[in-house]
């Protein structure tokens, strides 16, 4: 049938259908083209270009603060029975000016200090022999020997020294040369007081000798520690002493030395705490 037969409206039909027809296909020809370009969803972006990724927010949960060291007061002299003077307690037994032993504290397994290589005279706990005896190896071989000049000393002994250094200092330069009897550690067994072979006595200038160099370096490997180093005077209560070392154990001694504490400043906060600083 001859279009020119329809009605006007139904001659309009195949026009509009028409141009759905092309707009239908202008459409796809668009999606086809974007898919070409980059593929649904392509970023914007340069490509190789390295997307800012910001950092997840900081907590706001405030950290658990650290414990604080019991630091010990300035230095006294009193005379009160120290908190931990049982012989298991060697190591943490605190021992100044202030704290001291009973006067019959006495260790049970005192050892000839000949047992770990040095000369005769000399006591020590039998705990501290081997590594003692390693320290003294370990100098020897570095070219470093040392000798003992002091080692385990009585109650009684002790007062002694103590009344010999008071008449010769006077009271007061005294109670820092010398302890008073029962705050000296070398009544505990685990304290000597090293020096260079064939010397007569030790002085300050000994921190200077190869020894005492080798020493301070060293004897915390063994167990031992330097009770009154230089400089700590007011935290020590004592003057200088750069011989004076007391054995508290491998572990222990580095845990000190690690610390940047004196002994007494690590003890105190012990035998106020209960636990290592």
């Amino acid at each position: 049938m001859s279009l020119t037969g329809l009605p006007g409206r139904a001659r309009r039909l195949p026009f509009v259908w028409i141009m759905g027809g092309l707009l239908l296909a202008l459409a796809g020809l668009l999606l086809l083209r974007s898919a070409v370009d980059g593929g649904f969803g392509a970023s914007s972006e340069t490509p190789g270009a390295t997307t800012s990724i910001s950092p997840p927010p900081a907590s706001t949960r405030t950290p658990e603060p650290a414990a604080s060291l019991v630091a010990p007061p300035p230095c006294s002299f009193e005379d009160r029975p120290t908190a931990r003077s049982a012989y298991e307690d060697w190591a943490v037994t605190l021992l100044d000016t202030t704290f001291r032993l009973d006067r019959e504290y006495a260790p049970p397994d005192l050892a000839a200090a000949e047992l770990a290589g040095f000369a005769s005279g000399f006591l020590v706990r039998e705990l501290l022999v081997e590594d003692l005896a390693s320290l003294r190896a370990a100098a020897e071989r570095s070219g470093n020997p040392v000798a003992l000049i002091a080692a385990y000393r009585t109650y009684e002994e002790q007062s002694q020294l103590f009344e010999l250094r008071e008449a010769q200092l006077g009271h007061e330069v005294a109670l820092r040369r010398v302890a008073r009897p029962g705050h000296s550690e070398h009544q505990l067994g685990t304290a000597v007081d090293f020096k260079t072979p064939g010397a007569a006595d030790v002085t300050a200038a000994w921190a200077s000798t190869p020894q005492g160099r080798w020493m301070e370096a060293n004897a915390h490997r063994f167990g031992f520690v330097e009770s009154y180093p230089s400089g700590q005077e007011a935290l020590t209560c004592y003057a200088y002493e750069p011989w004076h070392y007391r054995y508290v154990g491998r572990e222990f001694a580095s845990a000190v030395q690690a610390s940047g504490l004196t002994l007494r400043e690590y003890l105190w906060h012990w035998q106020e705490t209960g636990s290592p600083p």
